[in-house]
């Protein structure tokens, strides 16, 4: 897969994963998508970035064309109705393992494959 030209502009955030992909959250993401969608999210940038850094599970969405990571964290000290947070990433180029967020939103739990979701255990092994 060739290396898209997409490049990372008013980053909010950058860090590398434990594989090594360097993922960016912008600002305009954060503000103009995450908030506006999920406002439970407001006090949870940190919860993101740690979601990335040291993230419970990462999955591949192999569902989709584009390559797409999934990183699920078990937020501690949280209530038990949303446990997780996910943080869905593009890797606009592989080559280089760079990726952006896309969406980041609490969830009850890590899913397991069904006929909707086709992702995959990625990280760890």
């Amino acid at each position: 897969m060739a290396a898209h030209p997409y490049r990372p502009s008013k980053a909010l955030l950058t860090v590398a994963d434990p594989q090594g992909v360097v993922i960016t959250l912008e600002k305009n993401c954060w503000h103009g998508h995450i908030l506006r969608g999920h406002p439970e999210m407001r006090r949870r940038l940190k919860d993101v970035e740690r979601a990335l850094l040291k993230p419970t599970e990462i999955h591949e969405n192999v569902e989709r064309r584009r390559m797409n990571l999934v990183y699920y964290y078990r937020c501690p000290g949280r209530d038990r109705v949303q446990d997780f947070l996910k943080v869905a990433v593009w890797v606009y180029d592989v080559p280089g393992q760079r990726a952006i967020v896309m969406t980041a939103h609490p969830v009850i739990n890590i899913p397991s494959p069904t006929a909707w979701y086709q992702g995959k255990k990625r990280w760890p092994n």
